[in-house]
């Protein structure tokens, strides 16, 4: 089996086992707001919901688990199954954009699998409730961050977008230049990889904005998609797209 989809499986398994479903009913008593699910499978089915509750109260969720861990250390290793479980879809985006990334391996699938898991671990372990507060989006990202510096050599913030992309980022950086100027959908997908990069890098584009502006005209995903995964409201969403597509506008008019 693929081992992506191998650790999946096992954590499934493993919030099956009986001291990891006593270690479940340990956060449910310490946290009152978790008692209407009853059981992990409840629990992460409410967060794959997108017609269910709110971008903001699953936040919530997400932040108490997290509590619970750093509380409690024993329940560390259920909490880390859970919220991992909860977040595999976007993590899934992370595995798959990454994968093309990893050589120099025989088993790329496997180390990658193993350096997502690693560095989600870490996040929750070092997790700063002072500073951070949209769990969901601030787990992609970083997670994405810390692996990909593995992977990818970063780019200078001064040097123009050319110096650093292959044809295909270029390429694709002209297409969305074209869609911000004239609506047009372009059906092409380029790297998304490197047009972040060159967003972020060169174009002082925040990681949430470049996620929404790529999302949007790259991807076609709606604004509703893009808020609940990101941890924001939708016309939160909206306004901070119209805001990026402004500056990138802007910026592209001016030369910079």
């Amino acid at each position: 089996m693929h081992p992506w989809q191998s650790l999946r499986e096992e954590l499934g398994q493993y919030l099956n086992q009986g001291k990891s479903r006593e270690s479940f009913n340990n956060v449910l008593a310490a946290h009152e707001s978790l008692s209407r699910f009853p059981s992990t499978e409840d629990l992460i089915r409410f967060l794959h919901d997108r017609s269910a509750g709110c971008a903001e109260e699953k936040n919530r969720i997400l932040g108490t688990l997290i509590r619970c861990a750093h509380d409690d250390h024993d329940l560390f290793p259920v909490v880390r199954a859970l919220i991992f479980l909860a977040l595999f879809p976007a993590l899934d985006r992370v595995f798959h954009s990454l994968l093309p990334h990893v050589h120099n391996t025989r088993e790329p699938e496997a180390k990658l699998t193993n350096d997502i898991f690693w560095a989600f671990h870490l996040e929750i372990e070092g997790w700063d409730f002072e500073v951070r507060s949209r769990v969901a989006a601030t787990l992609q990202l970083n997670v994405r961050r810390k692996v990909k510096k593995k992977y990818v050599k970063t780019t200078s913030p001064f040097v123009t977008p050319a110096t650093h992309t292959d044809v295909s980022a270029a390429a694709g950086m002209s297409s969305i230049w074209e869609q911000i100027t004239s609506g047009e959908q372009d059906s092409t997908t380029p790297d998304m990889q490197k047009l972040k990069e060159v967003l972020r890098s060169t174009f002082r584009i925040k990681d949430i904005d470049a996620e929404l502006i790529l999302g949007r005209l790259v991807q076609k995903r709606s604004f509703a998609d893009l808020a609940q995964q990101l941890g924001i409201k939708e016309e939160n969403a909206r306004q901070r797209f119209r805001r990026a597509k402004k500056l990138i506008r802007s910026r592209k008019k001016s030369g910079f």
